[in-house]
């Protein structure tokens, strides 16, 4: 059985909910660019870590992915962009980081066109819901 205030439990309960949509959010819009025309730019390639990465160094994995995502928003000319993608993964990478190591710099990654770039990052905020 639970034991707290139901104040505390309360809180507990809409910050875990508020986590939950917000990770959400996060796979929403990262759809949402996988169903854009990846032609709009041609060529563009994206620093690209693993599923072994994440899990060898979760915080700099989507700090690398955030960056990446900044850069692909600022190329890829859609519209609308997505709102909050980036600031989302800077803050899910600030939670991630607790007891995490680090990893080499993003640039060591391998460069990915856009389907394989989001398609990596959709599989990785799932693992990082997972966790």
């Amino acid at each position: 059985m639970l034991k707290g205030s139901p104040q505390f439990l309360g809180l507990l309960c809409v910050t875990c909910m508020a986590c939950v949509h917000a990770a959400v959010d996060l796979n929403y819009q990262v759809e949402y660019l996988m169903r854009q025309d990846a032609l709009l730019c041609e060529g563009c390639k994206y620093y690209t870590p693993n599923s072994t990465h994440f899990k060898a160094c979760p915080a700099d994995t989507l700090k690398c992915f955030s960056e990446e995502v900044e850069v692909l928003l600022s190329e890829w000319e859609i519209q609308p962009k997505p709102r909050d993608l980036h600031e989302g993964l800077v803050f899910l990478a600030a939670d991630q980081s607790r007891g995490s190591r680090p990893c080499p710099p993003c640039e060591l990654h391998p460069q990915k066109a856009i389907p394989q770039f989001l398609q990596q990052l959709l599989q990785t905020l799932q693992q990082a819901h997972n966790n």
